[in-house]
């Protein structure tokens, strides 16, 4: 099996999540609501707050010192969503991540082939001058909204929004 991996030129089993993957593209109707951060933030051993796993109702402190223990997204039936105090990651070049800061506003939302897509000329919601994957995870709804904020999605370090109830 090296052997085959070294002669294809390395082993990549495609980013994680991969098998989860929206395939098509869903109803607009189907995912309009409000989205919360997941108990399970996805970026596994980097989801520690002080030693601790994220979970619901954590008050996340960013690196300028701002608080937060509400994270929403609300996607609106007319195209229009609003965030609130969405964790912008920064990456000290270690693949350490920490919350920069929290970010909140407002903009275009649109459905794509397995994704979904933001318009946000006055807000950041991911790293990378939103030049990262957002990818919908789930073949039928409710969706689950799955930032990836790494350049590179075959690694695991990503934050996911599902549907409140």
């Amino acid at each position: 099996m090296a052997a085959a991996c070294l002669t294809l030129g390395g082993c990549n089993y495609g980013a994680p999540y991969v098998d989860s993957f929206t395939e098509g593209t869903p109803a607009k109707a189907d995912l309009v609501g409000t989205y919360v951060l997941t108990d399970e933030t996805l970026i596994h051993d980097h989801a520690l707050i002080d030693g601790d796993p994220y979970k619901r109702g954590t008050v996340l402190t960013a690196q300028n010192g701002s608080k937060a223990a509400v994270h929403k997204l609300i996607l609106r039936s007319d195209g229009t969503f609003s965030a609130v105090n969405i964790p912008l990651w920064t990456d000290n070049q270690t693949q350490v991540w920490t919350i920069k800061n929290f970010q909140s506003g407002s903009g275009q939302w649109f459905v794509e082939e397995g994704g979904i897509s933001f318009s946000t000329p006055n807000l950041k919601l991911i790293p990378n001058d939103n030049n990262t994957t957002i990818r919908l995870l789930g073949q039928k709804p409710p969706y689950t909204i799955l930032f990836y904020y790494a350049r590179d999605p075959d690694f695991d370090d990503a934050m996911s929004f599902e549907k409140e109830n």
